[in-house]
């Protein structure tokens, strides 16, 4: 191919590459799936026919969970604090303590040193505070579970701790 012709694809070539730059359209684009631009609709708290109570906006259905997490101070938290509370105790105290506390675990029926009782003795007088630094810290034989129990965990054990101390005959 000579160089005349060699010229002529270039120019060609730069000059269809340049067109596809322009963004003034005379006529809007082709849209392939327009049913996203154009979608029917219910606006917010509107009347609508489409459902049996004529709201637009309908109520959740039983054990929705909420977007929002629930406030302190709300039952259902506390119950579900209680419930973590009592997992993370299985997962990680009762091995040495047993389920119920007592300290009389599967770890010290294999013959480890038994903890004292978290029911009963002294562990009953101990503050949330006292009992979170024995969990971050440890004490005597127990070892530090700083790296394993995260902070709000950790109150999720002293309040199942608390109501396991509730519970407890004297």
């Amino acid at each position: 191919m000579d160089w005349k012709k060699q010229l002529i694809v270039l120019v060609m070539f730069v000059v269809s590459l340049s067109t596809g730059c322009e963004r003034t359209f005379k006529k809007p684009p082709m849209r392939v799936f327009p049913d996203m631009d154009e979608q029917q609709k219910i606006n917010p708290q509107a009347d609508s026919s489409l459902f049996e109570h004529a709201q637009s906006i309908q109520t959740p259905v039983p054990e929705t969970v909420e977007r929002e997490p629930l406030k302190v101070s709300s039952p259902q938290n506390r119950e579900w604090n209680i419930k973590r509370g009592a997992y993370m105790f299985l997962s990680y105290c009762a091995p040495c303590h047993n389920k119920d506390g007592e300290g009389f675990g599967p770890v010290v029926q294999k013959g480890f040193i038994p903890p004292p009782s978290l029911i009963t003795g002294r562990s009953k007088d101990w503050t949330e505070v006292a009992i979170i630094k024995v969990i971050v810290e440890g004490q005597g034989t127990m070892p530090s579970y700083a790296h394993l129990i995260n902070n709000d965990d950790r109150a999720r054990i002293v309040q199942y701790l608390k109501k396991l101390q509730g519970e407890a005959k004297p």
